[in-house]
């Protein structure tokens, strides 16, 4: 029992010198070591693309998407071929909310913003 308590006291040794904290057994990747100059691909971030990217309120831009964005989100059969500004889009809602002569209506209008 003694000497078992001996040998968990010395530490472990390392085998093989490939396998320390830095490099793993096989490193291919390159996650273990990286540094400031060599940044690793963080694999919890997404980025929102097609469907889903357009019933996001916070990254949704309507009509205002550029050929390039469609074509790097994937939207471009989901969107009709115009491209308006956020500016001008504003601004035609805001004439028909204003156009509306029940307030009911203009209620409405605006809750369907969120």
């Amino acid at each position: 029992m003694e000497s078992t308590m001996k040998d968990l006291r010395g530490g472990a040794t390392v085998l093989d010198p490939k396998s320390s904290a830095c490099g793993g057994v096989e490193d291919v990747y390159g996650e273990d070591c990286a540094t400031e100059d060599q940044l690793i691909t963080p694999w919890t971030f997404s980025v929102a693309s097609g469907y889903s990217l357009l019933r996001d309120p916070q990254h949704n831009k309507g009509l205002a998407f550029t050929e390039k964005e469609r074509d790097a989100h994937y939207l471009r059969s989901l969107l009709p071929p115009t491209v308006i500004s956020q500016q001008l889009q504003e601004k035609k809602l805001m004439k028909n909310i204003r156009e509306y002569q029940i307030p009911l209506q203009k209620y409405m209008a605006l809750m369907d913003l969120q």
